[in-house]
């Protein structure tokens, strides 16, 4: 929405634009008729943005392929950036052996609660002494079949599955008491969460879908698990569970490394200067 209104705006305005596109979602292939106005809104009031910045390649491309954007309006930057002296690694508070998972987003379908708690159960059946745990926000601004409802989370809950965390300002003492973070997302622009949780030296797991497999090397940094397979996700859950510490301790000082090369805030700021400058 921001970046249609605003472009829209600007455009009458005659205000020189620099557009972030920072994910696409459903856009390029729902059907519903909110997302095929924003599809012809699109392709209106981008033809005059001076730059287009793309958090990942395929957003991109769809972009392109749909000549909402030209190749000389657009160019990626590496998501948000991470300010990796910030999301530093934390020492751990708990003193227990307990094994600890650890979901962060807002409550939507879309990035893969149901197929994490879906795994957790089935995990919980093989290892009971693991912990599987969910920090983040109901969301109620969405399609209404991709909410999770305070019910469903109540009734796992109940079911003893998950803990869930409720929703935290600063993720970064969540993120140190845990073992491993998941996001079995079905796709994203370029998830902060899996930055900020490489930033602090956590190996993840996620979906082998982009912007989350931009971020994440396989067996290096992490896991990739298959999009919307719970038991893929389980059999990679249980993997990350029985790897030897020293193992997922050098995951997550691979995963700092990466981010501080290829995702850095700096790299971000700089992108816009020179846009700035190009546009001024």
């Amino acid at each position: 929405r921001p970046a249609i209104w605003g472009n829209m705006v600007t455009r009458i305005m005659g205000i020189p634009t620099i557009t972030n596109i920072t994910g696409i979602g459903p856009l390029a292939e729902s059907e519903s008729l909110a997302y095929k106005v924003a599809r012809l809104m699109y392709r209106f009031v981008l033809k005059k943005t001076a730059v287009v910045f793309f958090q990942n390649k395929d957003d991109l491309g769809i972009f392109l392929q749909k000549k909402f954007v030209t190749s000389g309006q657009a160019a990626i930057i590496p998501g948000s950036g991470v300010d990796y002296d910030h999301f530093a690694p934390m020492p751990r508070k708990r003193n227990d052996d307990k094994f600890v998972f650890l979901f962060i987003s807002r409550l939507i379908k879309d990035k893969g609660i149901l197929e994490y708690v879906d795994a957790a159960e089935q995990l919980l059946e093989t290892n009971p002494e693991i912990t599987c745990q969910v920090l983040g926000p109901y969301y109620s601004q969405n399609l209404k079949e991709n909410i999770i409802t305070e019910k469903q989370i109540m009734q796992w809950l109940d079911n003893g599955i998950v803990q869930y965390l409720g929703a935290a300002d600063d993720v970064r003492p969540f993120i140190a008491e845990a073992d491993c973070v998941v996001l079995p997302s079905y796709r994203e622009g370029m998830s902060n969460v899996l930055l900020e949780a490489g930033s602090m030296q956590k190996p993840t797991i996620t979906s082998d879908v982009t912007g989350c497999n931009d971020i994440v090397v396989d067996g290096q940094t992490g896991l990739l698990c298959k999009v919307r397979d719970a038991g893929d996700l389980f059999l990679k859950m249980q993997q990350m569970a029985a790897f030897p510490a020293a193992q997922r301790q050098q995951m997550g000082i691979n995963a700092r490394e990466r981010v501080k090369t290829h995702f850095a805030k700096k790299i971000v700021v700089d992108a816009y200067l020179s846009a700035i400058c190009q546009v001024s």
